[in-house]
């Protein structure tokens, strides 16, 4: 209770200090933003400004290198006009990779896409002729022979016949036909597609760069005192050594008196337990009563190595329940009993 007491007036009053220290400096420094397009020369910023009737001069400065903005851009060719659309013949046509460049960005793309679309090139019409012979027939009527032929799934219509004599008689000196032979002409109009052509385009995607980033640059300058030359980059040194000086005190304060350097284990069936750690010094008490995890009589209280030498020879006290058990250190592990 009484380390918690004393680490709370030590952040007090070191919160104060910090807070001194923060509005001496607040006072006497202001800052400045500015950009550019390259990297500037310090000789180049404004040495010397006023605000609300102060006089300041450039006492530092800090260079923040800007990200470049970035985007995602697309591009799409000109269109190309090819015989296939096969992966592999339109990758031979086009380039893996575009590179991209404007007014503001520029970058490398890649190939992602083909933008394609088929071109009907319609078709070309022919006259295909069939003969189909017809033999022994017992006249030369038309009648008798088929005015359509469907021929490799084509429909082929009749078109002329020539007929000719197969067989004959000789009737008082005049050869009359007896049976007719027949060569069928049939035609048919062949509609054959033409090859189809496609219209291309490559699709390309990619991160682009601005070209002109510009760099931010954080100026700081401090109240000029008429009395005292200028002096650049040499004013208010005190107060962030103070403040500095004073976070460091406070963190190694806090760290000293919560730093726990004993523990008290109970030994159970050959495992130690551990019970409860606490920072002590001579005469100091660990009370265990409130720890639900003890098992048997047999405890060892355990000194760290960095604080065995100051409490060689001292006494503490263990607290359970009502009873206290004192304990003179003497080694760094005491075993003992209630």
């Amino acid at each position: 209770m009484k380390n918690r007491t004393k680490i709370i007036l030590i952040i007090g009053f070191t919160t104060l200090l910090l807070s001194i220290g923060a509005r001496a400096l607040a006072k006497t420094t202001i800052t400045k933003t500015i950009e550019s397009n390259q990297i500037t020369d310090s000789s180049l910023f404004e040495q010397e400004l006023e605000e609300d009737g102060k006089h300041y001069i450039l006492s530092g400065y800090e260079e923040l290198i800007a990200i470049p903005e970035t985007k995602v851009q697309t591009y799409t060719s000109d269109e190309k006009i090819l015989n296939s659309n096969a992966r592999a013949s339109l990758d031979n046509e086009f380039e893996s990779s575009y590179l991209y460049e404007d007014d503001e960005f520029k970058g490398e793309l890649k190939l992602k896409d083909y933008k394609i679309q088929e071109i009907d090139n319609g078709y070309q019409e022919r006259i295909d002729s069939k003969y189909i012979y017809f033999n022994n027939l017992p006249t030369n009527d038309l009648e008798q022979i088929a005015k359509e032929q469907v021929i490799q799934g084509a429909n082929y219509v009749l078109i002329n016949v020539e007929w000719s004599a197969n067989s004959s008689l000789d009737v008082d000196g005049t050869v009359v036909p007896t049976t007719y032979n027949g060569k069928a002409l049939y035609q048919c109009v062949i509609r054959t597609a033409n090859p189809k052509t496609y219209k291309v385009q490559a699709i390309y995607e990619g991160i682009v760069t601005k070209k002109n980033g510009s760099n931010e640059y954080i100026l700081t300058y401090t109240e000029k005192e008429d009395s005292k030359p200028i002096v650049e980059e040499k004013h208010n040194n005190i107060t962030p050594v103070f403040i500095a000086t004073a976070g460091i005190m406070m963190i190694g304060i806090i760290i000293m008196l919560t730093n726990k350097n004993a523990t008290v284990y109970n030994l159970q069936k050959g495992t130690l337990v551990k019970l409860k750690s606490k920072r002590i010094r001579a005469e100091s008490v660990i009370d265990i009563t409130d720890c639900e995890n003890i098992s048997g009589n047999n405890f060892i209280l355990v000194i760290k190595d960095s604080s065995y030498q100051k409490l060689n020879g001292k006494r503490v006290y263990i607290q359970f329940n009502k009873q206290r058990k004192e304990i003179i250190l003497t080694s760094h592990k005491i075993g003992f009993k209630f």
